[in-house]
């Protein structure tokens, strides 16, 4: 192989790495999107049923009450 040959493969290698490199960061993109996506989605209905239990009892115990 003489300079020229090793200097394309070079360049084609170089550019194959780029375009690996590009896919890779995509990938982590959505990756933390999706895992920001999930935290949220089950951290809020925590977050609701955390806040609406003192309510609930409050009703529950004043129905209580109403009962005979």
């Amino acid at each position: 192989m003489n300079g020229e040959e090793i200097q394309k493969k070079l360049e084609s290698l170089e550019q194959k790495i780029d375009t690996i490199q590009e896919d890779v960061h995509r990938i982590y993109r959505h990756q933390v999107i999706r895992s920001i996506i999930t935290i949220i989605l089950f951290l809020l209905p925590l977050i609701a049923i955390g806040l609406s239990i003192p309510f609930l009892l409050d009703f529950l115990t004043l129905y209580g009450k109403l009962l005979p």
